[in-house]
């Protein structure tokens, strides 16, 4: 397999680093646009998160490096001691998320599952209620499982 492939498929011998680099904006100008490393973030509970993997840079983007906090979307932020990414079309690949949003989306698929075949008007929502809440349940448990498994 090669560096491409391993990196494609965020598996193999990939691991997420212990750095990233972003483009700060510190202010008005290229001048204030620094490439800075940063320690990587660990995702919160209820966070992703992604690998950048390319970043369209757009007018609205020009426009706010050459306004710097004079731009609209910046006004009363103070760039050189809060400085900002700009790029917001983005092509990411997730690499890490939190184990309660892992758990949300099962609670919301169990919900939605059961939902789509209600029948016998209010009786029918009662029954799906209950189901969903029962299988979510069990998947929290399995994926819970399945975690302490892989992580442990």
């Amino acid at each position: 397999m090669t560096r491409l492939d391993d990196y494609r498929k965020v598996g193999g011998t990939y691991r997420v680093p212990s750095t990233s680099r972003a483009w700060n904006l510190y202010g008005a100008g290229l001048e204030n646009l620094r490439l800075e490393a940063m320690p990587m973030p660990k995702p919160a509970a209820d966070q992703l998160l992604v690998r950048v993997d390319a970043v369209g840079v757009c007018a609205s983007d020009w426009k706010m490096i050459s306004q710097g906090s004079s731009h609209a979307r910046m006004k009363g932020r103070d760039l050189a001691a809060e400085p900002t990414v700009p790029g917001h079309e983005v092509s990411m690949t997730v690499v890490g998320l939190g184990k309660a949003l892992v758990f949300g989306w099962a609670v919301v698929f169990a919900a939605g599952y059961k939902g789509f075949f209600i029948e016998r008007g209010a009786e029918g929502v009662g029954q799906a209620t209950t189901e969903s809440v029962v299988l979510s349940i069990a998947l929290i448990i399995a994926l819970d499982c399945v975690f302490a498994f892989l992580l442990y």
